[in-house]
C-alpha cells in the first residue's frame, strides 16, 4: 500500500530528470520564430509567453505555473520577483531580465489579480502535463532530436548560462537550489565528452 502523501513518481531527492535542454542560441532562435508565426490568438500570445519567460526565469513548472498576475504586475527590469519554491520550499528570488519582462506584458492587459499568469483553456492554471506536451510539440515541430519536456525550459537556462555565458558552475548549483555542483551538470546535460573537449582548449 502507498503510504498517504507519498506519490510513487515523483522524483526522489538529486534524481535527474529525464529531459533534454535546448543547447544553442540557434535552437531557441528556431524556437522562438516557430512560436511567434503561431501566435494567433490568446493562446498563442500566452506559448511565446511561458518559453520565453521559463528559459529567463529557471522556474521548476509547479513554481512557474503558480504564478498570479498580481506577482508580476508592478515588476520593472532588473526587480525582484520573490517565490517559494514548492519542491524545496526555500524562498528564491529571481531578478527579471528584459526579455523576461516584456515576454508577459501582453498577459497583463485587463487581466485581474488573482488570475492565474498562464492560464488554461478552461482559466485555471495551465498543467504541468499540458506544458510538457506543448514543448514537445513545439521542438517536433522544429525537428529538433530529444527527448523534451517541461523540464527543458529550466535546463535551457542552466545549459546557456554555463555553457554559452561562462557562469560559473557553483553559481548556477545556488541559483537552481541544487545540493552539489555534479547534480548541477548532470542536470544542464553535460557529458563526458563535453569535459573531455575542455581538455582541448590550449592555453
Amino acid at each position: 500500500m502507498i503510504p498517504k502523501g507519498h506519490n510513487p513518481h515523483h522524483p526522489k531527492k538529486d534524481d535527474i530528470i529525464a529531459a533534454d535542454p535546448l543547447v544553442s542560441f540557434e535552437q531557441i532562435k528556431t524556437l522562438k520564430e516557430y512560436l511567434a508565426t503561431h501566435a494567433t490568438g490568446p493562446e498563442g500570445v500566452r506559448n511565446q509567453a511561458v518559453f520565453n519567460f521559463g528559459i529567463n526565469t529557471a522556474f521548476r513548472a509547479s513554481d512557474l505555473l503558480k504564478l498570479k498576475v498580481r506577482d508580476v504586475k508592478d515588476l520593472q527590469p532588473g526587480d525582484i520577483l520573490n517565490t517559494r519554491e514548492k519542491k524545496t520550499r526555500k524562498t528564491r528570488p529571481v531578478t527579471l531580465n528584459n526579455t523576461a519582462y516584456s515576454a508577459i506584458q501582453p498577459l497583463l492587459l485587463n487581466r485581474p489579480d488573482d488570475s492565474f499568469l498562464f492560464e488554461s483553456q478552461r482559466g485555471g492554471p495551465l498543467s504541468v502535463g499540458t506544458l510538457g506536451n506543448l514543448v514537445k510539440e513545439w521542438c517536433r515541430k522544429c525537428g529538433f532530436k530529444g527527448k523534451y519536456s517541461s523540464h527543458t525550459l529550466r535546463k535551457t537556462f542552466g545549459r546557456m548560462q554555463v555553457c554559452e555565458f561562462g557562469l560559473p558552475v557553483y553559481v548556477l548549483t545556488e541559483i537552481l537550489n541544487h545540493s552539489s555542483e555534479k547534480i548541477t551538470l548532470r542536470y544542464v546535460g553535460l557529458q563526458a565528452e563535453d569535459v573531455a573537449a575542455a581538455y582541448r582548449n590550449e592555453i
